[in-house]
């Protein structure tokens, strides 16, 4: 299962295709301040990609592969962090 989601931490694991978007967001309804571990996570699709960043989670550990964590880094926590600074 490439999420598996906890009491309080959603873990990405691998490619995270566009099927994952209903139970995330379901999690997050049920988890509004709910965090999210990249640890393992090569690929979230853009869709997952845009849940988040309209959820804004605390990431508690960012991507381990080099690639898609400057990728997150550069783009997306970018994004988050620029969205968060401006509300």
């Amino acid at each position: 299962m490439p999420i598996t989601y906890k009491t309080n931490v959603a873990v990405f694991d691998g490619v995270c295709g566009i099927e994952e978007g209903d139970d995330l967001l379901q999690w997050f309804s049920e988890h509004p301040k709910g965090k999210i571990n990249l640890k393992q996570s090569t690929h979230i699709h853009t869709a997952l990609i845009q849940i988040i960043m309209c959820q804004q989670p605390t990431v508690s550990v960012t991507p381990e592969d080099p690639e898609f964590e400057i990728f997150w880094r550069e783009s997306i926590a970018t994004v988050m962090s620029a969205e968060t600074e401006t509300t």
